[in-house]
């Protein structure tokens, strides 16, 4: 069923792009790339490609396109600092919480698995603002394990001078 489906949207549609919602079969513009899902902004002419499943950072997360031409990717590494607290399978790792297209203010907005939130201008791949809790975490644990190896230090030295 779903076969068929793809079929007659083929042959209606010949090539990969943007249409009008007219029932119009000219395109907007075109791609010459397919990808499982993608988020299309109302103005026809913004466009987030979404990755295929991650099986390393490497990988593409998202790209941002206008009119068919692509303007800014963004790789799993540049969202996740760390595969291994994320489900893995035998091939791959779901990193992506939720990745949401506010229409009305232009903005996409990602949360991973591990908790960064990112929101990202669609219309030019910028990053708007990000929240990364893990790296702080693992800079407070950093400091305070450098604190903790300073007063190690400093007892021992203290314990030489009072033996001697």
């Amino acid at each position: 069923e779903d076969r068929q489906v793809a079929q007659k949207v083929r042959a209606k549609y010949p090539v990969s792009g943007m249409y009008l919602n007219d029932g119009s079969t000219t395109p907007l513009w075109t791609v010459d790339w397919y990808s499982y899902s993608v988020l299309a902004a109302s103005d026809g002419l913004h466009l987030v490609r979404l990755g295929p499943w991650a099986s390393s950072r490497s990988d593409e997360a998202f790209t941002c396109f206008v009119n068919g031409k692509q303007i800014r990717t963004y790789k799993v590494g540049d969202l996740v600092d760390t595969s291994a607290i994320l489900p893995q399978t035998a091939s791959h790792f779901r990193w992506e919480e939720s990745i949401n297209l506010d229409d009305e203010k232009r903005l996409l907005s990602v949360t991973t698995l591990s908790k960064e939130k990112y929101v990202f201008d669609y219309t030019t791949g910028e990053l708007v603002s990000a929240r990364r809790p893990l790296r702080g975490i693992v800079a407070a644990v950093g400091v305070i394990l450098a604190f903790m190896a300073v007063w190690v230090v400093g007892r021992r030295r203290a314990a030489t001078r009072r033996a001697v």
